[in-house]
């Protein structure tokens, strides 16, 4: 334990073997690294810090926490970090209870297997940006991000989302950065993007889209699309190239990477723009479709 840890610009314990920590009555302004410990339990943390601190980053990243639970005693962090740390479980109220002042929250590299973590008895959490890549997701729920009316970008790629549920992104104006990218995702609903009203960046790509419609009335700020790596139907295809020309949006919808089992088509041959065909193809092939075994990301 440490007392009166004043006026401390970065504070780090990396690589070292604590299973907890308390700080008290702390001023520290940049950073708290508790990376590489063996810290399990999120209540064995406590930092009591000066009230005025309010913008400090916290990680946790490599240690094993797996369940995020408690109430910890952690006052003031704009962003918390827990990188690979093996967390299965996050208790849903936990980020309206103790942390409603985060702004960044990063849980890559995890073992989460749903999204419904942002849960509030009323309040609308603070955060702008949430990473939830690389972790067990299978589904996004349409009361998941219901309470993240604040929330400016979400990166949720490299799971295993095969369903997202009408409305789930009901209430998120604010939203302009939205990556769905290497999923197995083969619908999507008609309006799903609808709420989003100042999205300017989609990514899509590597998924199992054989269509994908877009509209005016819809993507009203949209200006960069990643749809590559998807097979989707010629007529789709067409219908995507011609907007592209006619609204000036960066589009990468042929940027075909190694595949394991043949070459990619560019499209499923035929003369419709079908939102319910492509399921049977998906089951069939996609594997052909989406290789994400090129994927890495360092530890933050």
């Amino acid at each position: 334990m440490m007392k009166n840890a004043r006026n401390i610009n970065t504070f780090g314990l990396n690589l070292n073997s604590l299973q907890t920590v308390h700080l008290q009555d702390t001023q520290i302004k940049d950073f708290i690294h508790l990376h590489n410990n063996k810290i399990t339990k999120l209540e064995d943390v406590k930092i009591i810090s000066n009230r005025n601190v309010t913008d400090y980053e916290i990680s946790f990243s490599g240690n094993h926490i797996s369940r995020l639970t408690g109430i910890p005693q952690i006052w003031g962090v704009k962003d918390f970090f827990c990188v690979d740390c093996s967390i299965d479980f996050v208790d849903p109220f936990l980020f309206a209870n103790a942390f409603n002042q985060t702004k960044n929250l990063i849980l890559r590299k995890n073992n989460l297997n749903t999204a419904n973590i942002f849960q509030t008895e009323g309040t609308d959490l603070q955060f702008t940006d949430i990473d939830l890549h690389s972790n067990q997701i299978s589904k996004i729920g349409f009361s998941d991000f219901r309470k993240l009316k604040y929330i400016q970008k979400i990166w949720i790629h490299d799971n295993k989302i095969t369903n997202v549920e009408p409305g789930a992104f009901y209430g998120l104006r604010k939203l302009y950065l939205l990556n769905l990218s290497y999923n197995f995702i083969y619908r999507l609903p008609i309006d799903l993007f609808r709420p989003l009203v100042g999205l300017n960046y989609l990514s899509v790509h590597a998924n199992n889209l054989a269509y994908f419609q877009l509209k005016d009335d819809v993507f009203k700020n949209l200006r960069f699309l990643e749809i590559y790596n998807n097979p989707l139907q010629c007529k789709c295809l067409e219908t995507i190239r011609s907007y592209r020309k006619t609204h000036g949006i960066i589009l990468e919808y042929d940027k075909f990477g190694e595949i394991k089992n043949g070459t990619q088509p560019e499209c499923i041959i035929n003369n419709i723009c079908d939102p319910e065909a492509g399921e049977e193809f998906v089951k069939d092939y996609w594997q052909l479709f989406n290789n994400r075994s090129h994927i890495h990301d360092d530890l933050d």
